[in-house]
């Protein structure tokens, strides 16, 4: 299993701690910039001849948006919206496993009708090619220091289950409260109505 973690390398440290990992076999983590950034790792683990199972991006968020960077000159730019998420539908199809898991970790990104946009335009872009499934957090997300990403208690998730060919479907149940990521990697589960 391959998974690639890419993540704002503009962000705080404090919050990178939290979600940033060593690279390892079956495990890549990536800082990137902007959009342009994400387009190129995923062609270049696609011209590696590699099948990402998991592609998480961990950013800040809001409702329907993933923000990178969050400072610098051009703080606070929308990396990715529904509005451009279809361009990395060849990358993605390069480089990503049939089916496929997408984790939007960023805050509120996957909230309200903007969320169901977005999950619904992501999912068919990034996933349409072979299925899988894309979740994204409806409320804000916290990154600890060796406690890795974390919802609230009252956080949730939504879930974008993703057929071949593109359609979605959204749901909002049976899901954690905890996105794993450091110290122990292990995959989100997913329940098995959205498998």
């Amino acid at each position: 299993m391959l998974a690639l973690h890419l993540y704002d390398s503009a962000d705080r440290a404090f919050r990178r701690w939290g979600y940033v990992g060593t690279t390892q076999p079956g495990l890549i983590y990536t800082g990137v910039t902007g959009y342009q950034d994400i387009e190129n790792e995923l062609r270049r683990i696609g011209g590696l001849r590699g099948k990402i199972d998991e592609l998480w991006i961990h950013s800040h968020g809001a409702p329907g948006v993933i923000v990178i960077p969050l400072t610098g000159l051009i703080s606070g730019m929308v990396c990715l919206d529904a509005t451009n998420v279809s361009g990395l539908a060849p990358a993605c199809r390069m480089s990503i496993a049939s089916p496929g898991r997408v984790f939007f970790a960023g805050c509120n990104v996957g909230e309200g009708a903007p969320g169901d946009a977005f999950l619904r335009a992501a999912g068919a872009a990034m996933l349409g090619h072979g299925g899988g499934v894309m979740l994204a957090a409806t409320s804000v997300t916290a990154s600890f220091p060796v406690y890795g990403e974390w919802l609230p208690p009252w956080g949730h998730v939504k879930a974008a289950k993703v057929s071949p060919g593109g359609a979605v479907t959204i749901s909002t149940s049976g899901f954690t409260t905890k996105l794993p990521s450091l110290p122990n990697l292990p995959s989100m589960p997913i329940p098995l109505h959205m498998r």
